[in-house]
């Protein structure tokens, strides 16, 4: 993952190098008809940098995370006059608690997005896909990516991926407002 990052890091040093700046999106930051061209790119050298350092963090952090042998999945679902029902993830790993806020809208998942807006708070969780993605690339199409779930998809992808990746998954509380499960290792 580090080396992804890096050499995609280095091609945007490279295109600023140069002295392509009109496609890069910190330009709308950029003075009008005030910093000359060095300047320009002296400072988004600055910002990618700090940018690619935080992504290298977050990658080093997902690659040593420990090993989670269980987790749970809560769901509540909060009526809304506008958007009916609204889904609020929280997932527990261990002592730490993670959760989503309400998801609102129509036109897709709003399960699956709650539950992949908490996952991907934890690097611990997202580590678990870092540590299988061989068994998850081929078949669900991750070449690149930064081993995280995409909302909108639907829950029973996410319980098919962690299947792939080892732990069992099983749904042990359901009722009008409120649906849990527990994902553990098998």
């Amino acid at each position: 993952m580090k080396t992804k990052i890096l050499k995609k890091k280095q091609e945007v040093i490279n295109k600023l190098q140069a002295g392509d700046v009109h496609d890069y999106p910190l330009n709308k930051w950029f003075p009008k008809n005030s910093w000359s061209t060095e300047r320009k790119i002296k400072f988004t050298l600055k910002k990618i940098e700090k940018y690619y350092d935080a992504e290298l963090a977050e990658a080093d952090a997902i690659e040593n995370a420990e090993e989670v042998s269980e987790f749970s999945i809560s769901v509540e679902w909060a009526n809304s006059r506008m958007w009916g029902a609204n889904p609020n993830a929280t997932i527990r790993v261990g002592y730490d608690e993670f959760i989503s806020g309400s998801i609102s809208g129509s036109g897709y998942d709003k399960e699956s997005t709650a539950i992949a807006g908490a996952f991907n708070q934890s690097e611990k969780l997202r580590g678990i896909l870092y540590k299988n993605r061989g068994k998850i690339a081929d078949k669900y199409g991750w070449d690149y990516c930064d081993y995280s779930l995409s909302g909108g998809v639907g829950s029973e992808c996410f319980w098919r991926i962690f299947e792939s990746c080892g732990y069992e998954v099983k749904h042990v509380a359901s009722g009008k407002t409120y649906d849990a499960w527990i994902v553990s290792k098998k």
